[in-house]
């Protein structure tokens, strides 16, 4: 017996033209996104280290190469104005690590707060969320004075430990947004857990965390890339150029003896970029999944 594929109804000319226009605006739009990341490649690739050519002549990694390599090395140019601290690495090794601690402990700190507000039950659980979104509504800023004066008086600045604490917030927005995705588990596995003999914390533990591992791995993401933005604090409170992260470092870097060669900052721009990617890549899944569970109920 022959088996007769049923045929696709042709397109109308309108529907034809709504296609073609939806794919080149499409295109349109993802050229104007990663123009500027050509551009950055462009000036990096460039062996005058200036830039201003959309398709380097003669282009080169040694921008790549003397980032990688400074300082202390024969590379740097000139060698007399070395990077400050380890150099690239050590800020890249910095900030690699400091957003890996934060990460953890955010995702730690966030998930029992959004389990405690999801499924016990005690006095201010009901306006507990509000206030922290009323603290955090107020500018970062505003809490400068303190949080600078606290790192001092315990003779935590200039320190790894006073690094880690000025990214250690609670956020009111992922508790509220794991909070939700809680809300919307039975409360049948609990009450399991309950007969199996298991305490809130193994409940916690054994039950309900692994069922929000997506949510959990968003907010790593998330918290792991602080440290790559953040600029302020950390300046204000680390002047040891061994501490320094990658955007501090690259500020001084702009701000000194390096701030014509702009292919070496494009060079660093880009490196800096590789470790944030591959971790999307591989966390993409789990980023669509996350943010979508976590919308599905509040």
């Amino acid at each position: 017996m022959s088996v007769v594929a049923a045929r696709r109804p042709a397109m109308r000319t309108d529907e034809r033209i709504q296609l073609w226009v939806s794919r080149i605006m499409v295109w349109i739009l993802i050229l104007i996104v990663f123009f500027p990341v050509w551009g950055v490649l462009a000036v990096a690739l460039s062996p005058s280290g200036i830039g201003g050519e959309l398709i380097p002549q003669n282009p080169t990694i040694d921008n790549f190469l003397d980032v990688v390599t400074c300082p202390g090395a024969d590379r740097c140019v000139p060698p007399a104005t070395a990077l400050p601290g380890g150099g690239f690495k050590q800020w890249l090794g910095t900030t690699m690590l400091i957003g890996a601690i934060v990460a953890s402990i955010q995702v730690f700190m966030t998930a029992l707060a959004a389990y405690a507000f999801s499924r016990l039950r005690f006095w201010g659980r009901r306006w507990g969320i509000a206030v922290l979104f009323l603290i955090q509504s107020f500018p970062a800023f505003m809490a400068t004075p303190a949080i600078f004066m606290s790192l001092v008086y315990l003779g935590l600045n200039d320190t790894i430990v006073g690094l880690l604490l000025i990214h250690l917030t609670a956020s009111a927005f992922w508790i509220w947004m794991l909070k939700g995705f809680l809300d919307g588990l039975p409360r049948e596995l609990d009450e399991a857990a309950s007969v199996d003999g298991a305490n809130s914390w193994q409940a916690f533990r054994h039950v309900i965390l692994p069922l929000a591992l997506p949510m959990l791995a968003v907010l790593f993401l998330f918290n792991f890339m602080s440290p790559f933005n953040e600029y302020f604090m950390t300046s204000l409170v680390n002047k040891d150029p061994q501490l320094y992260t990658v955007p501090v470092g690259m500020y001084i870097f702009v701000r000194g003896n390096f701030s014509s060669r702009y292919g070496f900052f494009a060079a660093a721009t880009l490196l800096t970029a590789i470790p944030l990617v591959l971790i999307w890549a591989f966390g993409q899944r789990f980023v669509q999944a996350g943010l979508t569970r976590g919308a599905v109920k509040g």
